[in-house]
């Protein structure tokens, strides 16, 4: 940007340069560039188109993670998700050594890279259990067992403050690669409520199925403990919320 001196107030485009007025004084600066078709057509933003296209799957997988596991998610506070699973998504993108720059995919890649994230955007669910419940999958079944016989207790220094009771529910998410696919979403658990100082090991194995005919998927097994406050019979949920964390994936 430059700043006129003399000789001119004239206030436009000429030549490339526009002229404007601003505070009461004239400036000088090169027109901004309608490059649009430059864009798609220069060999010299090639890098530039694969990666946007790979940016811009990781995104769409993203909003269709969170729709799919709304169910799961609406209680608490997730923070900025979409940018965390859209990160998350590409990262897997990038470990897939078959496919180059812009044609890399999500089930190229590592998704074993997804497992363990949570998604609270404070309560973790590594915080509340001393030991993660173990998940045995059956793929050709669609079975999908959750077992919390070695799990225990919550821990008490991670319970909010209020809370007398809590839920666990399990969810499936399955998300296809392709964007016109429809995802499946399986839940359990929504009904029970549990004391905060009861044993998760009563839940013991806990079997799922899904649909084992959906092609070309991501598949996630998520757990999510949700706290309550218990008054009159009636189980309100505390605005904490709660923890929701992807103890497995699979590839389906």
């Amino acid at each position: 940007m430059a700043k006129l001196t003399s000789w001119t107030k004239f206030v436009g485009t000429l030549g490339g340069i526009t002229f404007y007025l601003m505070n009461g004084k004239h400036f000088a600066r090169q027109a901004r560039q309608k490059n649009k078709k430059r864009y798609w057509l220069s060999r010299f933003f090639v890098g530039t188109k694969k990666m946007n296209d790979e940016f811009g799957r990781a995104s769409t997988l993203s909003s269709s993670f969170r729709y799919l596991a709304h169910t799961l998610l609406y209680q608490m506070d997730t923070g900025y998700l979409h940018s965390k699973l859209s990160g998350a998504f590409r990262k897997i993108m990038l470990t897939d050594s078959s496919r180059g720059p812009g044609k890399r995919t999500l089930l190229g890649g590592d998704v074993s890279l997804l497992r363990g994230k949570e998604f609270a955007k404070q309560a973790k669910l590594q915080n509340l259990l001393g030991q993660m419940p173990t998940i045995e999958i059956d793929q050709e079944a669609g079975m999908v067992k959750v077992d919390f016989s070695q799990v225990g207790f919550l821990n008490p220094k991670a319970i909010p403050v209020g809370a007398s009771h809590f839920q666990v529910k399990i969810g499936i998410v399955q998300v296809p690669e392709s964007p016109k696919a429809k995802g499946k979403f399986f839940i359990s658990g929504e009904e029970s409520h549990f004391k905060k100082d009861e044993s998760l090991t009563l839940l013991g194995e806990v079997p799922m199925s899904y649909d084992p005919v959906l092609k070309d998927y991501l598949g996630t097994v998520m757990v999510g403990i949700y706290f309550f406050q218990e008054s009159n019979g009636q189980y309100y949920p505390l605005k904490s919320g709660g923890a929701v964390r992807v103890l497995e994936v699979w590839k389906g």
